[in-house]
């Protein structure tokens, strides 16, 4: 027998580091781009969205859902400071890819960064 579960768990995801940047990785499969949220506060990258449930017909009932709806939100830890005026994201084929150049250490400021 399935279970019904609700809600979201932990997102899936990589971060990656070379000299000059760190890249994460978040499989957020079935999103639009508009629904997905990222933010960098001081030395965290937050990814938030919300999920959408598509009804398939007015008449019948869901016998299996196992696929996860409504809100999320990820907080990743960054290692190091980066240049959040130079951060850049894409999504492709369920996977939303964060480029966050690296900075001198210093204060970060907060900001939004566009998913394209």
């Amino acid at each position: 027998l399935y279970q019904t579960s609700r809600g979201w768990a932990m997102l899936g995801g990589n971060l990656f580091e070379d000299e000059d940047r760190l890249v994460a990785r978040l499989e957020v499969p079935g999103m639009s781009k508009e629904d997905i949220d990222i933010e960098v506060r001081e030395d965290a990258l937050v990814v938030s969205g919300d999920k959408h449930f598509e009804q398939e017909s007015t008449q019948g009932r869901w016998r299996v859902v196992q696929c996860a709806y409504g809100s999320f939100r990820r907080v990743v830890p960054l290692p190091v400071p980066v240049k959040v005026d130079e951060a850049r994201a894409s999504y492709a084929n369920g996977v939303l890819r964060i480029e966050l150049p690296k900075a001198k250490p210093g204060k970060v400021k907060g900001v939004t960064i566009k998913v394209e």
